[in-house]
C-alpha cells in the first residue's frame, strides 16, 4: 500500500481555515476569493459541518481541480469545533480564517505575509476589513447594547503564526464571541498582536448575511 502523500513537494505557507454549514450558493465566491490570491503558497481547508445542502459537492468540484483545497465533514458541531478540527489539519506555518459568507480580495494574504515579516516581533494580526450590511451588532457582554464591527475584533480577519493558535488550544465552544474570546486569551499568553489600521489592509469583505452568526444571535434575543 502506498503512503498518503498530502502535498506534492513543499509545505504551504499559510493555512486558510473555514467552517461551513449550509452555504451551497456562498461557498464559490469564498472559494474563489481564495484561489485569486496573489501570493500562491497556501492551502485552503474547509470543515463542512454537517450541511444538509448540497455544500459538500460544491466543494468537491473545487477540490477537483485544485490540490490545495481540502475538506473535512462531521456532524453538526458548531463553529468553533468545526474550525479547531481545520486548526489540527493545518500544515502551515500560519493560519488565516475565512467565513464561507465572506471573502478575501486578492491582496490579503500577500499584505498580511508582508507585514508579519517585516516585523518578526509580531505574532498575530486582525483587523482589515469592510462591512457589507449593517455594521452594527448585539455586544457579547451587554446584549442590550449595539456596537460597530469596525470596533470589534472579527474572525474572519485573523492572521497568526500557527503556533499562536495552537499554544491556546484553539476555540472555546461559545456560541457568539468565539473570536473575542480567542484574541483575549491569544494576549494573555503574551503574544505580540497588532491590529491593522491603513485603508490598503482593508482586504476581508465581511458580509453580514441572514444566517451569520451575529444576525442569527440578534434574532434569538429578540424571541
Amino acid at each position: 500500500m502506498k503512503n498518503l502523500q498530502l502535498y506534492p513537494s513543499v509545505l504551504p505557507e499559510v493555512s486558510v481555515l473555514t467552517a461551513t454549514y449550509n452555504r451551497e450558493k456562498l461557498l464559490p465566491k469564498c472559494i474563489e476569493s481564495v484561489a485569486a490570491q496573489t501570493n500562491k503558497n497556501w492551502e485552503h481547508l474547509i470543515i463542512d459541518d454537517g450541511s444538509g445542502d448540497e455544500s459538500l459537492q460544491v466543494i468537491q468540484k473545487y477540490m477537483l481541480s485544485d490540490d490545495r483545497i481540502r475538506c473535512s465533514r462531521h456532524s453538526n458541531r458548531g463553529q468553533s469545533l468545526s474550525l479547531n478540527v481545520g486548526l489540527a489539519m493545518a500544515a502551515g506555518t500560519y493560519v488565516c480564517i475565512l467565513d464561507s459568507d465572506d471573502y478575501y480580495l486578492p491582496s490579503h494574504i500577500e499584505s498580511r505575509l508582508q507585514y508579519l515579516k517585516a516585523h518578526p516581533e509580531i505574532d498575530f494580526l486582525h483587523g482589515g476589513f469592510v462591512v457589507i450590511g449593517d455594521e452594527y451588532v448585539v455586544d457579547a457582554d451587554d446584549p442590550d447594547k449595539r456596537i460597530n464591527l469596525y470596533d470589534c475584533s472579527v474572525n474572519g480577519s485573523f492572521f497568526g503564526k500557527t503556533a499562536a493558535f495552537r499554544a491556546v488550544g484553539g476555540y472555546r465552544n461559545i456560541a457568539f464571541g468565539n473570536d473575542t474570546d480567542l484574541l483575549a486569551r491569544i494576549e494573555e499568553q503574551h503574544f505580540f498582536v497588532k491590529k491593522l489600521e491603513g485603508p490598503e489592509y482593508k482586504t476581508l469583505v465581511y458580509c453580514r448575511t441572514e444566517d451569520s452568526i451575529t444576525v442569527q444571535f440578534e434574532k434569538q434575543l429578540k424571541n
